[in-house]
């Protein structure tokens, strides 16, 4: 594993933030957080998570895979794509599929898509 290069502490309260996060397409999944200073492409960070009303942080190393810059074409929001690749993402992963689980075929818009 590479060096952590950040730390990111996230907070997603409800449902529709966590589903506009959620890139279930990312090889273990990931999640685009808002905000793109000082990320570059690579960069390991370490995500602290906490979900919904569940008090637990869950803290897992990520991978940034991409980067929509600020003023992007078509509105899209600025960010940073995460993919889960630490020890505990299938941990993580399952959790929020679990909590997902009857929204993830919705053809809703996504922060991402």
């Amino acid at each position: 594993m590479e060096e952590i290069v950040k730390t990111v502490t996230v907070h997603l309260v409800n449902l529709n933030d966590l589903y506009s996060a959620y890139m279930p397409f990312v090889k273990g999944g990931g999640l685009f957080i808002k905000g793109t200073e000082g990320f570059v492409m690579n960069d390991t960070v370490l995500l602290n998570l906490t979900l919904l009303e569940d008090p637990k942080v869950h803290s897992v190393e990520c991978q940034v895979i991409w980067i929509t810059p600020a003023h992007a074409q078509g509105g899209l929001k600025a960010g940073i794509g995460l993919q889960f690749v630490g020890n505990h993402r299938q941990e993580i992963h399952s959790q929020i599929e679990t909590i997902l689980a009857g929204m993830l075929n919705a053809d809703r818009l996504t922060d991402t898509m």
